[in-house]
């Protein structure tokens, strides 16, 4: 079975694409994340955001997400509304591709080693919003220490997409 998984995505944009780069895959997942006040917090505090920011992340239900998939036919998606940066990886591991697209530091710090640890053997994430001096810029601040940390190159495609391969 080749599992995909997306954590995060704001109002169905990326998750169509993420769902569709491997029709034939047996199922994909989509763990619905909600951001924490602690994370808004500090970008604010630390990282210089405006305080606006927060209003940004309470816009994300579940039921838009499980419409779209429905409005576009895909009816192998499963998805699970919690905190990303909690769920249970294993239960759906080995993972072939990963869209991580939750946008602040703090989750995608936390994410991305939990994600890689589960990653099958030539698989795939992809960590959206690395571009910088951007509001999502966290996203490519954490991308850049994740491959520090384990001596991997790093590559940016379409601009803002942080890429990792696995061997």
């Amino acid at each position: 079975m080749i599992v995909l998984a997306e954590a995060g995505g704001f109002l169905c944009g990326n998750r169509i694409g993420a769902v569709n780069v491997a029709p034939h895959t047996s199922y994909s997942h989509h763990l619905q994340g909600y951001f924490l006040e602690n994370d808004a917090d500090y970008e604010i505090q630390n990282r210089d955001k405006p305080p606006s920011l927060k209003k940004r992340f309470w816009e994300n239900k579940k039921a838009w997400f499980d419409k779209s998939m429905a409005v576009h036919g895909l009816k192998r998606v499963k998805s699970i509304e919690c905190d990303a940066t909690q769920f249970d990886l294993s239960s759906v591991a080995p993972i072939a591709f990963c869209l991580i697209d939750v946008d602040l530091y703090i989750p995608v710090k936390d994410l991305l080693p939990k994600v890689f640890s589960r990653m099958s053997s030539g698989g795939i994430i992809v960590v959206d919003d690395c571009q910088p001096d951007q509001m999502w810029d966290g996203a490519l601040q954490a991308y850049r220490e994740f491959a520090r940390e384990r001596n991997l190159s790093t590559e940016i495609v379409a601009e803002k997409l942080g890429v990792v391969r696995l061997p």
